[in-house]
């Protein structure tokens, strides 16, 4: 082979190799625009996501100040419950002014709850709404500290759980709280709250009142109460509440200053990444430049 050939198939070969590095350079970079484009993208949106939640939960708590003030009436709660076919029916966090009766011979402490750090209970009374039925439950002198059985109460209509808010523990695991109970008619005003769905837990063994449970299981409660219960928990809002302990109205697990702050996260970050491929597309611009 001459020369001249040797020389001409060194210079082929040398561009076939500049051109191979230049198709992997080419898929680089756009694998790397399409990247910072849709993180730039993906923050944008996640921001103006975290604004719409602000500006629900400002709904939110606007609604629940207007329960407040001006709560329904019982009769309202029962109309929209006979309307519903399912219990989103039920406005979330709505509050409504109830007359009857607690019935703290079957209340329930739901374990786990915590208060300002200290450990305890969320206080669960079952209460019968008025008017009363002619067989109203009565409790023959049954003690508090043995289970409910059909032999020991007649039936009654649909009752409500009330959550009487939170009660401290004592110290020892093996002792229950004491409480004290308003006896006869009492008014409260309640916010309904949805409860979450639950496992099918195993059955409790009752060995002393209150019972001590780990979840609202409306399966459960029932169980052990001569009625059924709407399916709902209602909490009593404030501290002028006959029987109320420590009052734990529901509010929004994030408030709309938190979803704010997430938003001026999002769009922070967008904007870092698009600053960083700006100075990097500007870098690799004049590095081609420089090169030519």
């Amino acid at each position: 082979m001459s020369q001249g050939q040797n020389k001409h198939k060194v210079i082929f070969s040398s561009l076939r190799i500049d051109k191979s590095s230049w198709q992997q350079i080419a898929h680089r970079q756009s694998v790397y625009h399409l990247l910072i484009l849709f993180l730039i993208i993906l923050g944008i949106n996640l921001g103006f996501w975290q604004l719409e939640r602000a500006d629900e939960k400002k709904l939110m708590l606007e609604e629940i100040r207007q329960g407040q003030q001006n709560p329904l009436p019982w009769q309202a709660f029962l109309t929209r419950e006979q309307g519903a076919l399912s219990k989103t029916a039920q406005q979330e966090f709505g509050h409504f002014v109830i007359m009857g009766q607690y019935h703290p011979q079957r209340s329930f402490l739901l374990d786990n709850r915590t208060h300002q750090g200290r450990v305890g209970y969320h206080l669960l009374t079952p209460f019968e709404i008025l008017p009363f039925k002619t067989t109203s439950v009565k409790y023959q002198d049954t003690p508090t500290d043995s289970p409910a059985s059909p032999d020991n109460v007649q039936t009654a209509d649909k009752w409500l759980l009330i959550n009487r808010g939170w009660i401290p523990a004592p110290r020892l695991r093996s002792d229950l709280p004491i409480f004290d109970t308003p006896k006869g008619l009492v008014q409260l005003q309640v916010q309904l709250k949805h409860l979450p769905p639950t496992m099918n837990l195993p059955e409790t063994p009752i060995l002393k009142w209150p019972l001590r449970i780990q979840q609202i299981s409306l399966i459960q409660v029932a169980g052990q109460l001569p009625t059924t219960l709407y399916p709902y928990e209602f909490r009593l809002i404030d501290a002028d509440q006959p029987g109320v302990q420590v009052a734990k109205p529901t509010q929004p697990a994030l408030q709309p200053e938190q979803h704010i702050g997430y938003a001026v996260q999002w769009f922070a970050l967008a904007a870092t990444f698009f600053a960083l491929w700006f100075w990097r597309s500007r870098h690799f611009f004049f590095k081609q430049r420089e090169e030519q």
